[in-house]
């Protein structure tokens, strides 16, 4: 804490809250941690949530000119949500699932290709995405809630406000220290602390401790901190069916299928110049705010290490440093509007980082041994050095060298040390992006009529990746032959956005936004050093190395909004998003190649309808989101390719209803999803409709002809549930008892995995050659794709909150017990398919892993005030 405040204070980092929101709840002290004080001061307010997220500016949930959905502090304690991405489950349009290291949450039915690259996460409006880099975000790195005051939710693009990565949704968590009014106006300390242990069902637990403390400084200023750290364990059985994965055979002490996972918070500042570096620091979360009349500054991080649970055949599950660890922070200062234009600005340095450690040692610690089993793993991962990489150099005080030159002298002395740590190795990866950013936001014209509102944004960030082999013990050995990739750029938008109100009933959205991003320089690194490869053409040293890469992205949004009633409105939309090529995508691109931004355009209606003095809403969602093109990691290539378009058409229908003591809420999804055929290399259709007798090519000096013709226009399924029903129900008894139960169904999900040759695997090859031609081979898959099918699913969670100021007596003092999927149901998650087994023979589909099964929490908390 004292190392990143002395940053705050002595770089003078600042940050505008873009986002000053407020809610219906205004009153709302920090750490009110009683549902039943919600619900009493919601009495005196206005009963329609505002939102500010769809806009920019504050206006009513529904007259927002998006598809939006918001979480409150109250819904959090009527059902006991325990991190942002079990949250964001009960989202309409949003499917959660875990994928072996931490829980993706995918928007409108867009699994493949990595969607949280494609969700825009924001708190208090400022991007918590990793920056530039390659825009990802995981929801369950935040894993505490205690500090947040509502969560609002935009499903489909938010380009036309936020730029790149915004195409699929917008995900915005208000804190409850993001503005004065939500803290205490006397001088008094406030302390709100809890104990957290959860995953009790499986011989594990997982501790979480946190704790909050306000002061009120004056009527106008207050000082606010917010801290939690967790760490445990759990058992996770890794089964599929009543098959054992061929990928856990041996290598987990618990058993065939059965595997312990280390949870723990951690975080790191810098990425090594060696292969020196061991890990983080267990450091605990936090978000540190100062609020005053003009300015508010501050600093938040949050971060989260997990074991690995993959699908490869070599890898010791039980080992602790068999891990991934993200980080993201920031340090900000925040100007408040204090002019009748109201402007507002915001300065921010930021922080993100991602680490992973796979440890491939073997359990034999014999001499002997370990030396054999030493020379197997060195071999291993040295092929590479005779594949693509075999050209590959670099400039040593001014020759070429070759990489495995430099590597032959150092193997024979290694080897040994290979063999008393286990006859292993430690593949490890670190890379961290730093960035300065800066953003600001005006209303220069406002009447009865006409709303016009404009901003903007600039960021500069620099990304380091380091990637090595180390032995058991820690000891560099030497650099990944296939090496890092470090970038570094800018990127600014700009954005102009007016409402038009021409007759009550009617309002008129339109905006549009203007992107540039410039990629500075892109380059393969090993070690620190610029990796060359040879060309046999010009007989030259090349760098790889993208260089001076610019993409420009225009981006508009317009919406009618016709209310036929006070509470009876239809909204129509048109939004478009993008997202930019990140330096890590232009990398693997053939360099020749100028790659463009991924386009999506969204055509949305919204019926709505507020009854019961809007106490009660329903609505109906219909959407048509298409994109033009795909880049995609290919695994064959060992680089990313471009696929073609996908397509979405999708259907919601979701309502609430909550009175004082009882709330109520559903929504349920149907999709038609559709990608063509050719999106990834491997999925490409081998029967050529040519005509002939199954000749598809001949081979000539240039080797084979071009023999991949795909079908562009044959249509089939993504990786996501095409049916979701989810729903619940709470109740707050008169003894400050609250109970709430869940129920969540995920559709049957139809997944394309590789089916032969271009992964490598024993299976026989689609095509064979006979002379000078290149033919069909008859026993061979006729797809280079075959068709797997994840079960559907249906689970429950049951939420039980007690309030001992009504029971006991005691005041500030709550327990909450939930239990995760309460019948045990079983719940397949889906994997990325494209990515998973390549280079095994044994590995066997379909690609994906069983959820957790029944889980229990438990948890105390109070408020001392």
């Amino acid at each position: 804490m004292k190392l990143f405040i002395s940053v705050l204070m002595l770089t003078g980092i600042v940050s505008v809250s873009m986002l000053n929101a407020q809610t219906d709840s205004s009153r709302i002290k920090l750490f009110t941690s009683s549902a039943e004080e919600i619900l009493q001061l919601k009495k005196d307010v206005e009963a329609e949530i505002q939102v500010v997220t769809a806009s920019r500016i504050k206006e009513n949930l529904s007259d927002a000119p998006a598809s939006i959905t918001v979480i409150t502090r109250e819904d959090i304690e009527r059902y006991g949500y325990r991190n942002l991405a079990e949250l964001l489950a009960r989202i309409p349009e949003v499917y959660t699932h875990y994928t072996g290291n931490n829980f993706d949450t995918d928007f409108r039915g867009f699994f493949t290709n990595n969607t949280r690259r494609n969700v825009l996460f924001l708190i208090n409006g400022h991007r918590i995405n990793e920056r530039f880099h390659f825009g990802d975000f995981y929801a369950d790195v935040i894993g505490d809630l205690n500090n947040v005051e509502r969560i609002e939710v935009l499903r489909g693009p938010g380009g036309a406000l936020y730029g790149s990565v915004a195409v699929q949704g917008v995900v915005n968590i208000i804190t409850r220290n993001a503005d004065p009014v939500f803290l205490n106006r006397d001088n008094r300390i406030k302390l709100y602390t809890s104990a957290i242990f959860e995953e009790l069902g499986r011989n594990s637990i997982v501790q979480r401790f946190s704790t909050g403390l306000t002061f009120g400084i004056s009527e106008k200023s207050n000082l606010s901190l917010t801290l939690y750290r967790f760490s445990g364990g759990l058992e996770y059985d890794t089964k599929t069916g009543h098959t054992q994965r061929p990928w856990q055979s041996s290598f987990t002490k618990k058993g065939a299928g059965l595997a312990d996972i280390i949870y723990r918070n951690q975080v790191y500042w810098d990425v090594p110049n060696d292969g020196s570096f061991n890990g983080g620091y267990d450091f605990p979360n936090f978000d540190v705010r100062f609020n005053s009349e003009y300015f508010s500054v501050g600093a938040f991080m949050h971060s989260r290490a997990v074991s690995w649970v993959q699908p490869k055949d070599n890898v010791t599950f039980n080992h602790p440093d068999n891990d991934r660890q993200w980080s993201h922070g920031a340090a900000y200062l925040e100007l408040k509007p204090i002019t009748k234009w109201g402007i507002t600005a915001r300065i921010s340095y930021n922080l993100s980082t991602n680490r992973e450690i796979q440890d491939f040692s073997l359990t034999d610690r014999n001499p002997t041994n370990g030396q054999t089993l030493a020379n197997t793993a060195l071999t291993t991962f040295l092929n590479p050095f005779t594949g693509a990489n075999a050209n590959r150099f670099l400039l040593i005080d001014g020759n070429f060298v070759r990489y495995n030159t430099l590597l032959d002298a150092n193997i024979v002395l290694k080897d040994s040390t290979l063999a008393y740590n286990g006859g292993g190795l430690r593949i490890n990866y670190a890379g961290i992006t730093k960035s300065w950013g800066g953003e600001f936001q005006m209303m220069p014209f406002k009447n009865e009529k006409v709303n016009v509102s404009l901003g903007g944004n600039i960021e500069i960030a620099d990304y380091k990746n380091i990637q090595w082999i180390s032995a058991r013990n820690n000891m560099f050995l030497f650099y990944r032959p296939s090496g890092g990739i470090s970038d570094n750029g800018w990127y600014y938008g700009l954005w102009l956005q007016t409402i038009y109100t021409p007759i009550p009933k009617l309002t008129i959205t339109a905006g549009v936004r203007y992107d540039y991003q410039f990629i500075q320089d892109a380059y393969r690194n090993f070690g620190n050093q610029v990796v060359y490869t040879f060309n046999a053409n010009t007989g030259g040293y090349s760098p790889i190395r993208a260089q001076n890469k610019v993409d420009q992205n225009i981006t508009p949004r317009a919406v009618v909004n016709y209310r036929f009633t006070e509470n009876t409105n239809v909204r129509a939309i048109f939004a478009r998003a993008f997202r930019a090529v990140p330096p890590q995508e232009i990398i693997r691109l053939p360099l020749d190649i100028e790659a463009k931004s991924e386009i999506t355009d969204n055509y949305e209606l919204i019926v709505s309808h507020s009854f019961n003095k809007k106490k009660s809403n329903a609505s109906f969602n219909a959407f048509y989101l298409q994109n033009n093109r795909l880049y995609q990691f290919n695994p064959a290539l060992q680089a990313f390719n471009a696929g073609s378009a996908w397509s979405n058409i999708g259907f919601t229908l979701s309502a609430y209803h909550r009175l004082e003591d009882t709330d109520f809420w559903g929504a349920a999804t149907y999709y038609i999803l559709r990608r063509p055929s050719d999106a990834f290399a491997f999925m490409r259709d081998y029967k050529n409709p040519r005509e002939g007798t199954g000749i598809l090519g001949t081979v000539g000096s240039g080797g084979v002809a071009p023999i991949y013709d795909p079908l562009p226009n044959m249509l089939l399924p993504l990786d996501s549930p095409d049916l979701m029903i989810k729903g619940g129900a709470s109740h707050i008894f008169k003894k400050g008892t609250t109970i709430g139960l869940e129920g969540y169904f995920n559709g049957r999900i139809l997944m394309l995995a590789p089916a032969n040759n271009n992964l490598g695997e024993a299976r026989p090859e689609a095509i064979i050659v006979q002379g000078n031609q290149v033919i069909e081979n008859p026993n061979a898959n006729p797809n280079n794709y075959t068709k797997h099918n994840v079960p559907a699913s249906l689970y429950f969670n049951l939420y039980f909150r007690q309030n001992f100021a009504k029971l006991l007596n005691i005041n500030g003092l709550f327990m909450e017990l939930k239990i995760n999927n309460v019948l045990n149901s079983p719940v397949w998650n889906v994997l990325n398919s494209d990515a998973q087994g390549w280079n095994s023979a044994i590995y066997h589909k379909p690609n994906q892993l069983p959820d957790f099964g029944r889980r229990f929490m438990i948890s105390f908390n109070y408020t001392i005030q």
